[in-house]
């Protein structure tokens, strides 16, 4: 994802999808909160998140894309919850802060909740996002990880002070085609869109030339 150079005074908004009522469990759903949470057990956050390779993000995205297909592997999809727990998201994305030299300049800020997603997709979600991030703005600037509920559903927007986007910028970003992958198909936000719609939820980008850019993903609550 790149960012232009158009005048300010202009917003882009890039939407795909709307968010749905809070995915109910069926059966006898996976609970898959942050590790080794058992009732009001310590939580303890996982190891930091490794770089993810673009085959890996292939394979992922061929999963979520099959999901969409096939109602047994999206109700096995949808069926995962986790918690949404500041220190184990900070722990597992503390890697790539550290790999932008950032340390001092992102903030995270997340209210604890239960959202209908698997740890692990979820980590991968905000790691495409942060990076983005990361990678588009000044390195002494802010960058701002927050999460909030709302109504029925947990939405986490990822904010930069960077130069912002034009709408002509997303034109690049082409629809992603794992047989013909190419330089700028924007797999990693192909990959985040990917993510919520399986969740019944919506990844929505708001940017203004001269500004900065805002990533906000709602998904359900669990």
């Amino acid at each position: 994802m790149t960012q232009g150079n158009a005048a300010p005074q202009e917003s882009t908004d890039w939407t795909t999808g709307i968010c749905a009522d809070a995915v109910q469990a069926q059966g006898c759903a996976e609970i898959v909160p942050c590790p080794n949470f058992l009732g009001d057990a310590v939580l303890v956050p996982e190891p930091p998140l490794a770089p993810i390779s673009r085959e890996e993000k292939e394979t992922l995205f061929a999963r979520l894309d099959k999901a969409l297909r096939d109602p047994a592997t999206l109700n096995e999809m949808q069926a995962k919850r986790c918690a949404i727990w500041q220190p184990a998201v900070v722990k597992v994305l503390s890697h790539l802060i550290a790999r932008f030299n950032r340390c001092a300049h992102v903030r995270f800020d997340l209210n604890l909740a239960t959202v209908c997603i698997s740890f692990d997709e979820f980590k991968i979600l905000l790691n495409e996002l942060l990076e983005n991030a990361l990678a588009y703005s000044n390195p002494k600037s802010d960058v701002v990880v927050k999460g909030r509920v709302s109504g029925s559903a947990y939405l986490v927007c990822v904010s930069d002070e960077g130069e912002g986007m034009h709408e002509d910028d997303f034109s690049h970003v082409t629809p992603y085609h794992q047989s013909e992958p190419q330089e700028d198909d924007g797999l990693g936000l192909h990959l985040c869109k990917r993510i919520a719609e399986v969740h019944s939820g919506a990844l929505t980008i708001r940017s203004t030339p001269g500004e900065g850019t805002t990533a906000t993903v709602v998904l359900p609550l669990g």
